[in-house]
């Protein structure tokens, strides 16, 4: 019996300039249960071409299993066709991975100054239209601070934070439905929400 939670998907071609058939799975393996169980991020791409599965690969390993209902592993494809991978495992504990070999090894990067509380839901990954093709963006609500884009960068490994709009404010995080997406023809980032 497998219990399996915070599913999130990334197509090839919804990343620009990437023509391929991949759909990128992340979620997470709760299995064990309990207050000191495990939490797996896993991460596995299926074959739209031929309707393939490829190998399963765990990306993360996280304890402290008494909040596995709030975690999350979130793909998502660079412009430059490398494969990020956000664990989102709630107050400090957060990890950002990146893999160039179809994930069968994760390279950890920084989360210095990423602050993403909880309410995984309302996270969303984007390629960033940027100079460096490895460049990403994570648009989150945040309580208290509003609708944030948080833009990485590669080169420097290093995150910084711009406010959207700061009248996002509600006190339940789950209140605010959050979408966003990357226009291919200029890769320019749109996102839509509703605040309450």
């Amino acid at each position: 019996d497998i219990s399996a939670g915070g599913l999130a998907v990334w197509y090839d071609k919804w990343t620009p300039g990437n023509n391929g058939n991949i759909i990128h799975i992340g979620w997470v393996d709760e299995t064990e249960g309990g207050v000191v169980a495990n939490a797996y991020y896993l991460y596995r791409q299926l074959n739209t071409s031929n309707d393939s599965l490829g190998t399963q690969r765990t990306v993360s390993t996280e304890s402290n299993g008494s909040q596995l209902y709030g975690f999350m592993g979130i793909p998502c494809v660079a412009r430059s066709g490398a494969i990020y991978y956000l664990v989102y495992h709630g107050a400090s504990l957060d990890r950002w991975k990146r893999s160039i070999d179809a994930g069968a090894n994760w390279t950890s990067l920084t989360t210095t100054g990423l602050s993403l509380g909880w309410a995984p839901g309302m996270t969303r990954l984007l390629p960033a239209n940027s100079t460096d093709s490895d460049d990403m963006y994570l648009v989150k609500v945040e309580h208290g601070i509003g609708l944030t884009i948080w833009h990485y960068d590669y080169s420097a490994n290093s995150w910084v934070k711009t406010t959207i709009d700061a009248d996002v404010t509600a006190d339940d995080q789950t209140a605010v439905r959050l979408d966003a997406c990357t226009r291919l023809s200029d890769k320019h980032s749109f996102v839509a929400y509703t605040n309450n």
